[in-house]
């Protein structure tokens, strides 16, 4: 076999992948839509001030209480509670006045970030719970400017 079969047929293969993966990401980009408006729907509803309009993030998982099955997803801040929707899986509400604090880690439950931070909420309780955001910084702001929480 020469060396262009060889290109010839590893590009072949690149191709195949790439057209799976994007056959794989439509229904969960339509899925992330879907989740999109009916959070708005909800939030509007609820007569609650809706600080940060929903936008996707990642639920990276929980100590106790909250699932440990990470997902994609969209998350929402109000001035009551932090509310994110898997693509898969159970919702994560977490209410504002349960948050003690808010920090920053490059790791969180033996996870890599993928890159980003990952911002851990900890609860009253003691759980803690990590979200990757687009803008990290922005969220943990505005987590952190919630009354009550600790820095």
């Amino acid at each position: 076999m020469g060396a262009m079969n060889v290109v010839l047929m590893v590009l072949g293969i690149l191709a195949v992948v790439a057209s799976l993966l994007m056959l794989a990401w439509i229904p969960i980009s339509r899925r992330l839509k879907g989740i999109a408006g009916e959070m708005e729907r909800e939030l509007a509803a609820s007569g609650e001030r809706v600080i940060v309009a929903p936008e996707q993030a990642v639920y990276r998982g929980a100590t106790s209480g909250y699932g440990q099955v990470k997902g994609n997803g969209i998350v929402a801040l109000t001035d009551q509670r932090v509310v994110f929707r898997k693509v898969i899986g159970e919702p994560v509400e977490i209410h504002v006045d349960q948050i003690a604090g808010v920090r920053t880690e490059k790791w969180f439950l033996r996870a890599y970030g993928s890159g980003r931070p990952v911002v851990v909420l900890t609860t009253r309780s003691g759980v803690e719970v990590g979200f990757t955001f687009d803008d990290a910084e922005a969220w943990t702001a505005r987590l952190r400017a919630l009354e009550g929480v600790a820095h």
